[in-house]
């Protein structure tokens, strides 16, 4: 029977509220494998990025290896699941991390100037920041010890 489910009713579309709910369904559990981890992720996608061109100390375009030699810079670290180094970061990349907002990380600023961060650990010196937030940057942030 056209239009049928075969039960003798007219099959769902996506016009009704039951051909509109399992198309969600079924989008939404497409959606959730694309976001498994190791599979979409941009390390996934490009194993070592390196920075084609830079602006305000900040890569702005990107190149999937091939032999260049600058390494990501700002923000876009953070893009390729690289972490960010406490030492050398500015504000606005910064920022950018998981529960640090302007004030934040002008007082990790200020923190840097009077002492270099020897570990991420550190960054329990902050005015502000705690053991919660320092494990909760565990994996995107670290200390360049070059």
């Amino acid at each position: 029977m056209r239009g049928s489910n075969g039960r003798g009713r007219p099959a769902p579309t996506l016009s009704s509220p039951v051909g509109r709910a399992d198309a969600a369904l079924a989008l939404a559990g497409l959606l959730c494998l694309l976001g498994l981890p190791d599979r979409m992720g941009p390390s996934a996608v490009c194993a070592d990025p390196t920075e084609v061109e830079a602006a305000n100390s900040r890569s702005v375009a990107v190149r999937c290896g091939q032999g260049a030699t600058q390494e990501l810079r700002g923000p876009a670290r953070l893009l390729f699941d690289l972490p960010v180094d406490l030492n050398h970061a500015d504000s606005v990349t910064l920022e950018a991390l998981p529960g640090i907002g302007a004030s934040r990380a002008r007082a990790i600023l200020t923190e840097r100037a009077r002492k270099p961060f020897e570990n991420r650990l550190d960054l329990q010196r902050v005015r502000g920041i705690g053991a919660r937030t320092v494990e909760e940057l565990r994996g995107w942030v670290g200390v360049d010890r070059g």
